[in-house]
């Protein structure tokens, strides 16, 4: 995910990295909403530190015995504002969310743009490629059949390009994580974390 101070100061890097990925987003329209956030923030954050002021004073008023029915009239219309602006904060952080998590992060300089894997290049070969007399299938295929992998699931939490693993796709996961922890922290005397 982007910092959001990033996608502020270089939104057109962004814009192009979004059309080179030929994911549909309207980078001016999140940028909007940030800042319409962030106005309604300041305003809220005012809002508030004024009711605190005026509370004090309250309170002060009361001490002294004075009446301060004014005043607490005032801070009901104040208290109404502050609830409908953090409505409407909470309404723009779901979109918010929703959009920033769907922006994609920026591809390297040398990643060729095209319309789909084929643009990719081969950049190194090893080895000798097998011949097939038959079309051999993909990992995802075989994932798929096997039943340790979804990636219908996977769009729907995370976006395409991702990989759910479940059931023995998930303990072979597993597995291989802890392999990769073992082998470095045993024989190369490395500590790693994984987060």
């Amino acid at each position: 995910m982007l910092d959001v101070k990033f996608i502020r100061d270089n939104r057109d890097v962004v814009k192009k990295a979004v059309r080179d990925k030929g994911v549909k987003l309207d980078i001016d329209k999140f940028l909007e909403l940030d800042k319409e956030r962030r106005t309604l923030l300041i305003e809220v954050e005012q809002l508030k530190r004024q009711k605190n002021e005026v509370s004090d004073r309250i309170g002060k008023m009361m001490r002294e015995k004075k009446n301060p029915k004014g005043l607490i009239d005032s801070m009901k219309t104040v208290s109404q504002k502050i609830a409908e602006i953090e409505a409407k904060v909470e309404e723009i952080n779901q979109k918010y969310t929703n959009f920033i998590y769907d922006i994609p992060n920026i591809p390297h300089k040398s990643v060729p743009v095209g319309p789909g894997p084929e643009a990719n290049k081969v950049v190194k070969k090893w080895g000798k490629m097998p011949k097939f007399g038959f079309q051999p299938r993909t990992h995802m295929e075989i994932g798929e059949i096997l039943g340790i992998l979804d990636f219908g699931r996977a769009s729907k939490i995370a976006g395409t390009g991702f990989a759910l693993y479940k059931g023995l796709g998930a303990k072979l996961e597993r597995a291989l994580f802890n392999f990769m922890l073992d082998l470095h922290t045993k024989k190369h005397g490395k500590v790693l974390g994984i987060c």
